[in-house]
């Protein structure tokens, strides 16, 4: 049978005067505003990378069409 321990649990609680609570002041906006500046800057990096990508994809092809035009003409 199990015993009840809830008023012996209640007690040890209301002994607990220890104050663990600590306030902690933060800057939110001047740090909010550089974290959504960052998170601009990140995006347009992805957008240029991108879009280099498309062109080395784009250069790639033109690359292989003039190679695939030469070994036509070798034949």
């Amino acid at each position: 049978m199990t015993k009840d321990r809830l008023a012996a649990l209640k007690a040890a609680q209301s002994d607990d005067d220890d104050n663990d609570d600590v306030a902690v002041t933060v800057d939110s906006s001047g740090f909010m505003e550089e974290f959504f500046e960052q998170v601009d800057e990140i995006r347009e990096m992805i957008d240029k990378i991108a879009s280099n990508v498309d062109e080395a994809g784009l250069s790639l092809e033109r690359c292989l069409r003039i190679e695939q035009a030469q070994q036509r003409k070798k034949k």
